[in-house]
């Protein structure tokens, strides 16, 4: 599996997931643990400012954050299910 495509299923679902698929699929795991930290430092940045605007009472960046960090999950999710429709053929599952 290529080092995007993992990036990108670990940016999209919740972190959990992915060690135990990777873990049992043998996926190198510094191809594994390269591709976890770039996932999990966008949404530790995220989670960071969010936090401190609802310390000092600022909901607008909060709301930012928050609303940027589903809309990076959703796409993620989205070119996930494009590159799988996309190597299927466009030929739907049933």
């Amino acid at each position: 599996m290529k080092f995007w495509a993992v990036l990108l299923f670990c940016i999209a679902v919740p972190s959990e997931i992915p060690g135990y698929l990777f873990g049992s699929m043998h996926y190198p795991f510094r191809k594994f643990l390269a591709a976890m930290a770039i996932a999990e430092a966008g949404y530790a940045f995220g989670i960071v400012v969010a936090g401190e605007s609802l310390a000092i009472d600022r909901p607008l960046p909060f709301l930012i954050a928050v609303g940027i960090l589903a809309v990076v999950a959703v796409l993620a999710g989205l070119v996930l299910r494009a590159v799988r429709k996309h190597k299927s053929g466009g030929l739907q599952r049933r």
